[in-house]
């Protein structure tokens, strides 16, 4: 099971990287148009150059612009979206992302994918509430937003819109696990996560994360003091593969950035 922690070879990496950005130029392209009357007017500017200031700042891997009505995300998201959506099923029916941060997932999946239900939920009510402004500018009226919890949601899924037929879940897992500033409700428990996860979801979960230590290392100093508080022996690819695999049969597909991308199918 350790080969979930790989590392892509110097080679892999560096084709990767040169295939992503012209595969970029030509989504942008695509979405944004180059001719003159794709240019938004003044009033239209107006409101994108707000929107896009809330946008803006940490975490960076969640920034994108609203150019013309239509979604651009930056570089590092558009490279993370390429991968992730290769793991949509066809058609995507109803969708929701867990820590949906300002909503780009969602939005995308009810502006460009057509999906009928796309959900976002998070426990950060700043980016809630810039998620539900970007979808209300864009008319994307199949795409909500909740402050609220993983567990809120497993407890109630119909009160949400769910249960779902994709749900994704990309660098939120070791809050879950662990607790954070926002939510201090921590489960030490892959199986109590994994069994909420499971709930929530009909088909399946698309699912990155941080499930070593040593990744753990790479985050703010306060997560660093919790983890040095609050000790914990099970916190390893294996331990946690053991209990994805009571709920979900476990596909290793990729790596977004140095984390395994599992797509985890119920089981």
């Amino acid at each position: 099971m350790t080969h979930l922690v790989d590392k892509l070879g110097w080679f892999g990496r560096v084709t990767a990287h040169l295939e992503s950005r012209r595969s970029y130029a030509a989504f942008i392209r695509g979405q944004l148009g180059r001719d003159a009357s794709a240019r938004p007017d003044v009033s239209t500017a107006s409101a994108e150059e707000e929107l896009n200031r809330l946008m803006s700042g940490y975490p960076h891997n969640h920034e994108y612009r609203i150019v013309g009505k239509r979604l651009a995300p930056s570089f590092k998201l558009y490279e993370r979206l390429r991968l992730v959506e290769k793991a949509y099923p066809k058609p995507l029916k109803s969708f929701l992302d867990i820590g949906c941060c300002r909503g780009f997932y969602v939005l995308d999946s009810a502006t460009r994918s057509g999906c009928p239900r796309a959900v976002g939920i998070d426990v950060c009510e700043p980016f809630v509430a810039t998620a539900r402004n970007a979808a209300q500018y864009l008319g994307a009226d199949s795409a909500s937003f909740y402050d609220a919890s993983l567990e809120q949601v497993s407890t109630d899924p119909t009160k949400y819109g769910g249960p779902f037929q994709t749900v994704l879940l990309i660098g939120t897992y070791h809050y879950l696990y662990w607790g954070s500033g926002l939510c201090s409700t921590a489960y030490y428990s892959h199986d109590e996560i994994l069994r909420q996860l499971a709930s929530v979801c009909t088909d399946r979960l698309i699912f990155s994360a941080r499930i070593t230590k040593s990744r753990l290392r790479r985050l703010p100093e306060w997560f660093k003091e919790r983890l040095d508080e609050t000790k914990s022996s099970v916190y390893t690819p294996d331990a946690f593969l053991r209990s994805a695999e009571k709920y979900f049969r476990v596909s290793h597909t990729g790596y977004l950035g140095l984390d395994p991308l599992l797509v985890m199918t119920r089981a």
